[in-house]
């Protein structure tokens, strides 16, 4: 279990804090690893990291990492060598 407070996560369990945005790229490279085929999404990424964090807050984070590509009301995000 993760408390969120701020821009921090922290680990309740032995107290380790880390920033959100570092948590959430982290995630992101965790599922690009395991799902190497799949869609990045801001909805599958806000699944992957167990609804804590706000959509929002995810979008930005791939926003600033990540090419955003929108195709009519659909849009994901383009990971470096896909083509």
């Amino acid at each position: 279990m993760h408390t969120f407070i701020g821009y921090y996560c922290i680990c309740e369990k032995c107290g380790h804090r880390e920033l959100v945005s570092k948590a959430v790229l982290r995630s992101i490279r965790e599922y690009i690893l395991l799902f190497p085929n799949e869609m990045l999404t801001t909805n599958r990424i806000y699944e992957w990291c167990g609804g804590h964090i706000r959509k929002p807050r995810i979008k930005k984070i791939l926003e600033q990492e990540y090419e955003h590509i929108s195709i009519n009301r659909w849009s994901y995000f383009k990971v470096q060598g896909d083509q």
